[in-house]
């Protein structure tokens, strides 16, 4: 009984594997706000947050979704994750909406933020750090992922101010600890479109790719990249901040390469058809009548024996009736090497005759 509760235990554990590394205890946060109080609404948030987390889904991840979150929304979701995400393998955090760099910190943007001076970003936004601490308890892979790079109203708005902090164009740039990425829609200092499709340039290039098999983190990355760069023509580059150690992960596992087909024995039939038609190929009489007398030895039940026999008659014949010449007698184990030579150039039925 035991091995059987090992065995269910074993093949439990294949099935998991099989699947894709996401249902290895996966969780995701995703969030989309796009329709701001305080500023002209977003066209794509909403919908690419709603078709990230329907392909986080399918991939076995256990998602939660935010939509138009104001800023006490942001801070529940973002504490109910972090619990969620302690001992967990895998976290994920997706935000689409506005983001503002402030003093070398990025900030993403809830919708009832006002931001009418400057420091009023630490009061009515969320920090990248408060992000990274939301995906910090995972264990294998914490991953931000922000597009959240749009030329946004209220940076503009607070340079206009001409106070003393530094607004930055776009996110800031971050270094996250330990074994954690932060993947930028574009790259610190600069901002990212939000396309005039369904979801942004950004979005739909993780869409694309994020479901392809076999397609390790790095590579999936620089297929997000290159998607990006060549839908914005240049003017938009993604950017990944932070290592990860020397393991692979692969948000789908390439299917397992279906075993080889087995080749079919040839024939008996095949076989002495094709060990045949060899001797019978051979023009000197002697030498055929030396290779038939071989094939006979070698395949004394082969359902050819008796064509084999009367053809050996007839070389027979002809060598009695030709006149003596210098021929090279074709013995039994010359035969075998003409079949070995048949074999390796393409009669694999001779190539497999015992």
């Amino acid at each position: 009984m035991r091995r059987v509760w090992a065995w269910l235990a074993v093949l439990a554990m294949l099935a998991l594997m099989g699947a894709g590394e996401a249902l290895a205890r996966s969780v995701a946060l995703v969030i989309g706000n796009s329709v701001y109080r305080h500023a002209p609404p977003l066209d794509n948030p909403l919908n690419d947050a709603r078709d990230v987390a329907a392909s986080l889904k399918r991939l076995g991840f256990d998602v939660t979704i935010l939509a138009d979150a104001d800023y006490t929304a942001m801070r529940r979701g973002l504490a109910a994750f972090q619990a969620k995400a302690a001992g967990a393998d895998v976290a994920l955090l997706y935000y689409a909406g506005h983001g503002v760099g402030v003093d070398g910190q990025s900030w993403l943007v809830p919708v009832d933020a006002k931001l009418a001076r400057q420091e009023a970003v630490e009061l009515e936004a969320i920090s990248l750090r408060q992000a990274l601490s939301a995906v910090g308890g995972a264990r294998r892979l914490r991953l931000v992922v922000l597009d959240a790079c749009r030329d946004d109203p209220f940076s503009r708005r607070m340079r206009a101010m001409r106070g003393s902090r530094r607004i930055a164009r776009g996110l800031a740039r971050i270094e996250p600890a330990g074994d954690t990425m932060v993947w930028y829609a574009a790259k610190d200092g600069s901002t990212a479109s939000d396309g005039d499709g369904r979801n942004s340039p950004f979005s739909a290039a993780f869409l694309k790719h994020i479901e392809r098999p076999g397609l390790e983190l790095g590579k999936l990355f620089r297929e997000i990249v290159g998607d990006v760069r060549d839908a914005t023509k240049g003017d938009q580059i993604p950017w990944a901040y932070g290592t990860r150690g020397r393991d692979d992960f692969f948000f789908k596992r390439a299917a397992a390469a279906p075993p080889p087909p087995k080749t079919a024995a040839p024939s008996a039939l095949e076989r002495d058809r094709v060990a045949f038609e060899l001797a019978m190929s051979i023009e000197d009489p002697k030498s055929r009548a030396a290779a038939l007398r071989a094939f006979l030895k070698r395949y004394p039940r082969s359902s050819l024996r008796r064509s084999a026999e009367s053809a050996l008659k007839t070389a027979m014949k002809s060598v009695a009736m030709a006149p003596t010449k210098p021929a090279a007698a074709e013995t039994s184990s010359r035969f075998e090497a003409r079949l070995r030579a048949a074999g390796k150039k393409g009669a694999k039925e001779c190539a497999a005759c015992p």
